[in-house]
């Protein structure tokens, strides 16, 4: 189970992941980011601090969001997510960062 928390911070949306980015996450996690999305908000920051597993259907959901966002960047990456992340090749899609403040440093400004 996937709880996502949301936060705002000036125009931009953090969405706090805490447990496994799965198949049963996906129709939650898509909402959330379709509502904000509707909403006009489009810099998104994923913060994966809590989130030991993400499967091939939470990183498909990750893309869709990424097609349809300004900007987005990943932090708080745990070392297994991060080597996924690296055999995907995301690491040349989305910048990641170590902390979530660095990531909304990174995409704080015009896009």
């Amino acid at each position: 189970m996937l709880d996502i928390l949301p936060k705002h911070v000036d125009d931009i949306i953090v969405l706090e992941l805490k447990g496994d980015f799965d198949m049963s996450a996906c129709l939650t996690f898509n909402e959330i980011a379709s509502n904000f999305l509707k909403d006009d908000f489009n810099k998104f920051i994923l913060d994966f601090k809590s989130t030991p597993v993400v499967t091939s259907v939470g990183f498909r959901e990750i893309i869709a969001l990424f097609k349809k966002c300004k900007a987005m960047a990943v932090c708080n990456m745990p070392p297994n997510v991060l080597e996924s992340f690296g055999f995907l090749d995301f690491k040349t899609i989305f910048n990641h960062y170590d902390s979530q403040q660095e990531a909304l440093d990174s995409i704080s400004g015009p896009a």
